[in-house]
This record gives C-alpha cells, sequence and structure tokens, in this order.
C-alpha cells in the first residue's frame, strides 16, 4: 500500500477564462511504473496528471494526457512547481524524461524557464483548406518549429474571429504530423481592439495526431508564439517584453510568455481546487484524507 497526496489545480485562468485543468499526485520517492498505471486506471482519463517525487536535489515529473506520456505539458509543469512552492517553500527544478526546467519567482507569480524553440518561414500548406470548414480567406503566413513532429503556425489576418473557426480532425490527422496553431495579433486603433485591450495576440490549439483534439490553454504552444510574434506585434512592443495572449479554445485560457535570450518563460495564474490523500492498492485506491 502507498500513500499519495493529490492536488486538483488549476491554470492558465482568468475572469471569463477557464485555463487548463491538472492533477498533480506527489509521492515521498519515485513510485513503481505499475503504481503509476494503478493510479490512471482508475483516475479520469480525460484530466492530465502529473506524477512528481523528490531526485537528487530536484523534482522528477512525468505527465500524461489523453492515455499518453506528454513530453512538454506547459500547465503541467507550472501545476507542479507552484504545488512544490507552496508545499515546501521552493522553486523547484523539473526534470521530465525529455529536458530539465527551471522555476523563476518574481513579484508573488512563478515562471517556467524552457529552452527557446525558433520558428523558421514556412508558407501555410495547401492542406490547410480541408482542415478548417469555414477559414474564409484563410491564414496569410505560416511557420513551422521543432522536427516534423513539432508546431506549424497559422496566422490569420488581425480581426478574424479564431472561435468561429471549425476544425476538421480527421483531416489534420490524415495530412499532419505536427500540432497545429492558429494565432492573430490584436489590431490598434479600432473598435475590435478595444473590446481585447488585454491581449497582444490569441491562439488556438490542435493536436489531434497525439490525443488532442483541443486544448483550452497551451503553455507549449506559447513558448513557440512567444518567438514567432518578437518584435512583429503591432504597436511597436518590444521582443523582450511580457506577451499576453487569449487562447479562444471553449473554456478560454490566458497565458503569458517572454523572451530571454534563448530561452523563453511562461507564466500564468495557479488556483489549487482540492487536495486529498490516498492510499494506493493494487486493485484501485481509497480516499484516506481531504483538505
Amino acid at each position: 500500500m502507498k500513500r499519495v497526496t493529490v492536488h486538483q489545480t488549476r491554470v492558465f485562468s482568468a475572469p471569463g477564462l477557464l485555463g487548463n485543468t491538472a492533477g498533480v499526485v506527489v509521492w515521498e520517492q519515485e513510485p513503481a511504473p505499475a503504481l503509476m498505471h494503478v493510479f490512471l486506471r482508475h483516475a479520469d482519463s480525460r484530466q492530465t496528471w502529473c506524477f512528481a517525487w523528490p531526485e537528487h536535489g530536484a523534482v522528477a515529473v512525468r505527465c500524461h494526457g489523453g492515455g499518453r506520456a506528454i513530453s512538454f505539458c506547459g500547465h503541467g509543469l507550472l501545476a507542479v512547481a507552484n504545488i512544490w512552492l507552496r508545499e515546501y517553500g521552493e522553486c523547484p527544478v523539473l526534470n521530465t524524461p525529455a529536458a530539465r526546467y527551471h522555476t523563476l519567482l518574481e513579484n508573488g507569480s512563478l515562471w517556467l524557464r524552457t529552452a527557446r524553440l525558433r520558428c523558421r518561414v514556412a508558407a501555410p500548406p495547401e492542406q490547410w483548406r480541408r482542415w478548417f470548414d469555414n477559414a474564409g480567406a484563410g491564414p496569410w503566413r505560416g511557420a513551422l518549429a521543432g522536427d516534423a513532429h513539432g508546431y506549424r503556425v497559422l496566422e490569420w489576418p488581425a480581426g478574424t474571429e479564431l472561435a468561429a473557426l471549425r476544425p476538421n480532425l480527421d483531416a489534420i490527422v490524415s495530412d499532419e504530423t505536427c500540432s497545429v496553431i492558429v494565432t492573430q495579433a490584436y489590431p490598434t486603433g479600432d473598435t475590435f481592439f478595444k473590446r481585447h485591450r488585454d491581449w497582444d495576440f490569441s491562439l488556438r490549439y490542435f493536436a489531434p495526431q497525439y490525443g488532442v483534439s483541443e486544448d483550452d490553454a497551451t503553455g507549449s504552444a506559447n513558448a513557440v508564439l512567444a518567438d514567432y510574434w518578437r518584435g512583429r506585434l503591432p504597436g511597436g512592443k518590444g521582443a523582450d517584453a511580457v506577451f499576453r495572449a487569449r487562447q479562444c479554445s471553449k473554456g478560454g485560457g490566458a497565458v503569458m510568455s517572454r523572451l530571454r535570450g534563448s530561452f523563453v518563460d511562461i507564466g500564468g495564474e495557479f488556483h489549487v481546487i482540492e487536495t486529498t490523500a490516498h492510499r494506493l492498492e493494487p486493485d484501485g485506491f481509497s480516499t484516506a484524507a481531504g483538505g
């Protein structure tokens, strides 16, 4: 029997925007893979789950969502970092199988620092017409970041209502190996901007190839867009400024990003919804205490 503490959290929320949820499961030491599988088998499979334990002066993290391991889960990693700061008073270094992430506490806000992934210009492929049923004139710029399993950025003209786009997920799975980010800048000096003056750009994120039809609030996508939008936003916002992005998903999200040399920082609101303790056994788990 193993005792674990589970924190239900919400990340990247704002007034009127729900953000994303993550369950953070804290272990006293590295668990056997079988124990993590027991938890995942009996937990809500629609939820992102992040397992964390102390390891050689850092925090080991394994994130899962949609039945898959996630190599870079921005909201999950921020949730783990905030829990560690809350419980132990430490800004942790987070170790995943893919990378090592540092965290920074500034003015009461916690930032997750990751290596900068640079965008390279890539014209929108003709297949985009299959990916969105009501795309209008469609994207006028595009970019790629990472490898063949990285990110494709499609930029729509300012003033487009990205929330109204209807994705054809089957077509995306058929045509594309990259996650798809659609984005637009908010223009200045007109009525549309006045309704969205708190934001620099908006986005939506689709990765049906990897079990994510559409994510509500995506840290990794904003890490890419910080590089994509550097020096290009209306109003002359500097490339080293903090970008404020609104994710136009069903629940909505609010994500901050900033470039720092060869790194990019991701931040946003964090809340603990509920904390419970569980006894984990081979046939499942039961609640031991709540808080």
